[in-house]
């Protein structure tokens, strides 16, 4: 995975919660979460060792 590639996954990740802090249902925070959950992963098992460090 490219390192820019990772880095827009982990921020994506980050704008995504984001947004769930605003939302007011529980599901869709919920899903927003688990959402966020799997981009912040994807970067963490497949990025390299410095985008998985940070």
């Amino acid at each position: 995975m490219k390192k820019e590639s990772a880095n827009a996954l982990a921020w994506f990740a980050a704008i995504l919660l984001l947004v769930g802090l605003l939302i007011m249902s529980p599901s869709g925070v919920f899903a927003l979460f688990v959402l966020a959950a799997l981009f912040a992963a994807l970067p963490a098992i497949f990025g390299s060792k410095k985008t998985r460090i940070r």
